[in-house]
């Protein structure tokens, strides 16, 4: 059976009998429907370093029935789920895991169809994927479009929510989440960008939409986590800004010495192309798993598409008699697109696209 794990930081603490009509509001509220349906191997909670004003709260959750750690500082959200996971793969070999937030916005039927799916063998990474009505905050709508297409842009692989704290992970995936970076927020994204790139399937299951006090409590910031995503794009375009000093530099040098436009653009991009494949494969993409000989055919077979389309493009301006040295920047410019999908998609990703669980 598959361990709930909740890292919690000054969980919301709410007086009075918990209303069965409303969603749960406070950690304890989560705790008393999860026991109460049961379904689950243990719930492990992570005290994030809340502090004396809070310790009752967790003293609560242990009577309860949950395993209880505890930080004495507030290290983030990253490191209170490594914190889990560390004691999970010692204490329950063998379990999968359901990672949810203590702050009510994951219902207890949600996190416990999750443990079904991972006692029943799934083996991919399993989002909880939230349906953002009209009337929900506009940040979480905005950003969530925002990273949607960013994510897309930037593995090649769909994810309708990646912003979602209720996530399910198989026992055989554990000990490669221990190795990814992050100690803060940010470490969800690192987890989502690590596992799209090393070809990890990963499925979405439709869950209830919830916000509390209209969502205020949300660490999310679109800009901050944009600009991760985009990380990856930024290094490709540093390595191709290097690339193309060389392969301009080799093209205007051999243009000066007489040769035609389209010889001189051949023979550069020759060599820069050669500089750009070691330096996206080991850097960039990071993809070193598949066969160097299977990754240099299918990089020189996109090269010589793309330099097809460059000679042919430059020949024919050539014939129009426009300006060589201007003509070659603005094409190449084009053609940097059709490169980074071509790699991205083609050379370095084995990455394959999520499945959607419906019902």
């Amino acid at each position: 059976m598959a361990v709930v794990l909740i890292p919690a930081y000054r969980p919301a603490h709410k007086e009075g009998p918990r209303d069965a009509a409303k969603p749960s509001e406070s950690m304890q509220d989560l705790l008393d429907e999860l026991f109460a349906l049961g379904g689950f191997e243990a719930v492990v909670i992570v005290d994030d370093g809340g502090g004396e004003a809070y310790a009752a709260e967790f003293s609560q959750a242990e009577s309860k029935g949950a395993l209880v750690l505890r930080h004495a500082v507030n290290r983030g959200k990253g490191q209170a789920l490594k914190t889990g996971l560390n004691f999970i793969l010692e204490r329950f070999p063998g379990q999968g895991i359901v990672a949810a937030d203590c702050d009510g916005q994951h219902t207890p039927g949600d996190i416990l169809r999750l443990c079904r799916l991972l006692d029943e063998g799934e083996a991919a990474l399993v989002l909880g994927r939230r349906v953002l009505p009209k009337s929900s905050p506009w940040k979480s709508r905005a950003g969530n479009a925002v990273m949607r297409a960013s994510f897309h842009l930037s593995t090649g692989v769909k994810v309708h929510d990646t912003q979602t704290g209720l996530r399910a992970f198989p026992a055989q995936m554990l000990p490669r989440l221990m190795t990814i970076p992050g100690d803060r927020y940010e470490y969800e994204m690192n987890m989502l960008l690590r596992l799209a790139q090393e070809g990890v399937l990963i499925k979405e299951v439709p869950i209830e939409t919830v916000y509390i006090n209209n969502n205020m409590g949300s660490h999310f910031n679109p800009v901050r986590d944009a600009l991760r995503v985009f990380s990856r794009i930024f290094a490709f375009m540093a390595s191709s800004l290097f690339c193309y000093a060389v392969d301009y530099g080799l093209y205007a040098l051999l243009l000066s010495s007489g040769a035609h436009a389209w010889l001189a653009h051949g023979c550069a991009r020759a060599v820069s192309s050669a500089l750009n494949f070691a330096l996206n494969r080991n850097y960039v993409f990071g993809d070193t798993r598949q066969p160097l000989p299977v990754q240099i055919l299918k990089y020189g077979a996109l090269v010589l598409f793309i330099l097809g389309l460059g000679v042919g493009a430059l020949a024919a301006g050539e014939a129009a008699h426009l300006n060589a040295y201007v003509l070659k920047p603005a094409l190449d410019f084009l053609l940097h697109f059709v490169s980074f999908a071509g790699q991205r998609l083609l050379v370095f990703s084995v990455a394959r696209k999520k499945e959607e669980i419906r019902g």
